[in-house]
């Protein structure tokens, strides 16, 4: 047994300064070959900054410097979003030069989109043989108890298996902790690796492995209620950034902001920086009003200020998008509206802001995505490299701040 422990004790040990070695070795390379290919010209270069007039981020950026000097804590971010979030590429960009540059405290959120039959993120699976339902907060007359990714994945099945695997096998990647968000989850068990047990709270428990890994099956017998997944962390004990991500198709604001168990849920994270990219889908709301937006934003930050108050936000405002009209596609005015609210809110409440719609091009911009073949079809999301563009440009414009 002692040499058992010995054995995983040494064996981690090795694991985590492989990963300190790698991510050191990647910490100025990171910085300095960003945007190896030129953008577009009709990116904005000059505008691609974080707009931090009170230097609420300067916290961030400090324990960050410390972070790629010492090789020492780990930071926790997360950043919520629409559609454009869900989907994962932007924020696959972003998770990489994040991680490459101040090392990898793991993947972080996973949610179970696919089980309950939405898209997600393409470097993670979650599969079960059981049957599942889904609710998400962006449905009409959604319950109010979506939880931490803002979905629900419901079984009324008494016994149900989860297989959680990361599709990257790197030990750079790969994860020894898992926390999961829930209801009624009374004592789960992992298949082939040991784990400790640990219930943090009614919904929330975590699980310690003995070993590093990236794929874990959990087991659930003899449930006598409906169980609710919420979504899972996945960590290690690296120094280094977890990039946590939020993202449901048609989100808004208001769908976050009336979620109580999703806002509660954050705080479990210990995000030390929450980034917010909103503001497309309300730009195609019916009853649209600045009053309202800057309302419905409010509502959402004043709430997660509220369970993080050491965290410090970022928010960031849409691109351009497109309307279909007769004759094609016509731009949507509105965005320009929504992006506007959004400036004015960060500064009425000192909060830092990236003006995506300025980068992109600015008026009539979302033409020229389009014809670049970096829109899609329906002129409202992108491609694969419009989005990648868009994970590079937020991660050379922090940078900026960063080195400033």
């Amino acid at each position: 047994m002692l040499k058992n422990i010995s054995y995983n004790i040494h064996k981690s040990l090795l694991i985590i300064t492989f990963l300190w070695l790698y991510a050191g070795s990647y910490s100025v390379l990171a910085a300095q070959e960003l945007m190896t290919t030129p953008p577009p010209s009709f990116i904005n270069m000059n505008e691609n900054n974080i707009i931090d007039p009170y230097n609420s981020l300067t916290p961030v950026m400090e324990h960050l410097h410390n972070i790629q000097n010492q090789k020492r804590g780990q930071m926790s971010i997360l950043h919520i979003g629409d559609s454009h979030i869900q989907a994962g590429i932007s924020i696959r960009v972003i998770r990489n030069h994040f991680q490459q540059t101040f090392g990898n405290a793991g993947r972080g959120l996973v949610a179970p989109l696919k089980l309950i039959g939405t898209n997600q993120p393409n470097d993670y699976t979650i599969q079960s043989h059981n049957a599942w339902a889904g609710n998400r907060c962006v449905l009409r007359n959604a319950p109010n108890t979506n939880g931490i990714c803002g979905i629900t994945a419901t079984t009324i099945d008494t016994s149900y298996t989860l297989d959680i695997a990361l599709k990257s096998k790197n030990i750079i990647d790969s994860f020894d902790k898992v926390v999961i968000f829930h209801e009624n989850i009374t004592d789960i068990k992992t298949d082939s690796i040991r784990g400790n047990f640990i219930r943090l709270s009614d919904n929330v428990c975590e699980i310690n492995l003995d070993t590093c890994t990236s794929h874990l099956k959990l087991q659930q017998a003899h449930s006598y209620f409906p169980t609710n997944i919420y979504g899972f962390s996945l960590e290690n004990s690296t120094p280094g950034v977890r990039y946590h991500s939020v993202g449901v198709n048609g989100a808004q604001y208001i769908n976050y902001a009336t979620q109580p168990f999703f806002i509660k849920q954050t705080a479990v994270l210990h995000p030390e920086l929450i980034v917010i990219s909103l503001g497309t889908n309300e730009a195609y709301g019916r009853t649209l009003n600045t009053e309202t937006v800057y309302r419905q934003i409010d509502s959402l930050v004043t709430a997660l200020q509220r369970e993080n108050p050491n965290a410090k936000f970022l928010l960031a405002t849409p691109i351009e998008s497109l309307k279909k009209a007769r004759k094609g596609f016509v731009v949507n005015p509105h965005v320009e509206m929504v992006r506007n609210t959004i400036i004015q809110y960060a500064y009425d409440r000192h909060l830092a802001f990236w003006d995506l719609f300025a980068v992109a091009g600015g008026q009539r911009s979302g033409m020229k995505w389009k014809s670049n073949n970096l829109m899609a079809k329906d002129g409202v999301h992108f491609t694969t490299a419009g989005y990648e563009l868009q994970g590079e440009l937020f991660f050379e414009a922090f940078m900026k701040l960063y080195n400033r």
